[in-house]
């Protein structure tokens, strides 16, 4: 169980270093700056709890760095999903925010000597009455705290997903997963945390056992976050780009203006934008000899046989085509243009075969 923590620290710690250089020449924001928090934190977390082992020499330190990362991490979330809500966070929200966080990191790191040297975090109180400052700064607001903190994006993310399903469905499964995670964390602190106040502390490990699954969970939901929407864009455009590649080439070849910018520098979803906007153009300039009534069957006719002329009192293809008043409509007809240009081309290639 500890090398599966420390496996998906070193997850969350890839997922933070990959954001910070693919965000890099952003501007700093709250959002960002939280989130990155968030994955830095995890990332830390985990690796410290699969060493926080009683009567090592780094015993200390790792327990100092899990209760750290955990205060980090509440704080974090809090911020990541307030900024999310409100377009502006106040300052002093913010320092509300970093000055409870690290009040209860104080409280741990005053109290840690004492706690570790009666192994409190590990067997908790016997009773109730038991309580002395210590045990409730570790067995009560700690516990309290972390509860509070990640149960604010659990009941801030449900209605989120309800409404942005339909809208961008990869980031809110991913939303969902993190979701998800999150809770399976509630409720294993919950338990813990009754557990250690009851006198059961020999049955906290075992719910502690539990931690890698909603780890897991989380660490996906990140991914995810993290590139999932890219990837799908990616590969979209690619079949996309695929579909309209010849009409655009044979645009390029037809028209006499040059309409061809280099785009080796771009993004797949970016050369595909550039060659609605070049097959766009195209089409405003490239007058064709259209046999019968303007078509997009007639229209791919005359692309394919060539058909250009520079008469003017022909109307070019966009003139002769059905009058569009909207990008949408545009799209549509370069869409169908693309895909009867591509069917015909097929059909060439096979009679020749």
């Amino acid at each position: 169980m500890r090398w599966i923590l420390f496996g998906l620290g070193l997850l969350f710690l890839a997922l933070g270093a990959e954001r910070v250089w693919r965000l890099r020449q952003q501007p700093a924001t709250v959002t960002k700056s939280s989130i990155n928090a968030v994955l830095f934190s995890v990332g830390l977390a985990g690796p410290a709890y699969s060493f926080v082992i009683a009567g090592s020499a780094l015993y200390p330190f790792t327990q100092a760095l899990w209760h750290l990362m955990v205060c980090v991490l509440i704080g974090a979330l809090e911020l990541t999903f307030l900024s999310l809500r409100i377009q502006h966070v106040q300052r002093r929200t913010i320092a509300r925010i970093v000055i409870q966080s690290a009040a209860v990191a104080a409280l741990l790191l005053a109290t840690q000597a004492d706690a570790l040297r009666r192994n409190i975090p590990s067997q908790g109180i016997e009773h109730v009455s038991d309580h002395d400052a210590t045990t409730i700064v570790y067995l009560v607001v700690f516990p309290a705290y972390v509860i509070w903190g990640l149960s604010q994006p659990v009941f801030g993310n449900i209605p989120r997903i309800r409404r942005d399903l339909g809208r961008r469905p990869i980031n809110t499964i991913a939303l969902l997963l993190v979701t998800i995670g999150i809770a399976g964390f509630i409720i294993i602190n919950a338990i813990v945390s009754v557990f250690l106040n009851v006198g059961r502390g020999e049955l906290k490990q075992t719910v502690i056992d539990l931690s890698p699954a909603p780890l897991f969970i989380c660490g996906v939901g990140a991914a995810l976050l993290a590139v999932g929407e890219r990837m799908y864009d990616e590969i979209t455009a690619r079949v996309e780009l695929l579909r309209v590649a010849p009409l655009w080439q044979r645009a390029i070849d037809l028209s006499e203006h040059e309409l061809h910018l280099s785009v080796r520098h771009l993004s797949t979803p970016a050369r595909l934008q550039r060659a609605y906007v070049e097959i766009s153009d195209a089409l405003c300039t490239i007058r064709l000899r259209i046999e019968g009534r303007p078509s997009v069957d007639s229209v791919v006719a005359a692309l394919e046989q060539g058909s250009v002329t520079d008469d003017p009192s022909v109307p070019t293809v966009s003139q002769a085509l059905p009058d569009r008043t909207t990008r949408a409509e545009d799209l549509r007809l370069i869409n169908a243009l693309a895909t009867t240009y591509r069917r015909h081309r097929k059909l060439e290639a096979t009679a020749d075969m």
